[in-house]
């Protein structure tokens, strides 16, 4: 269980890097592996659906994983 937190950690550490949500950068990193070409997500609130959606519509960058 202290291995999931530490990459829950890392996680945040390098979205604020690159001024993104948690979400944001996990979605950035599953989108740039290959063979991943979309992902269904699990938003319960307008506000997780929107920041969600704003990495799709957001400009480029390559977040963790991306290439």
């Amino acid at each position: 269980m202290s291995r999931m937190y530490d990459i829950i950690e890392t996680l945040g550490e390098v979205a604020r890097e690159h001024g993104r949500s948690s979400a944001q950068t996990a979605l950035a990193y599953l989108l740039g592996k290959p063979g991943v070409t979309s992902l269904v997500i699990g938003a319960r609130t307008g506000e997780q659906l929107a920041d969600n959606l704003a990495r799709q519509h957001g400009p480029r960058w390559r977040g963790a994983g991306a290439s």
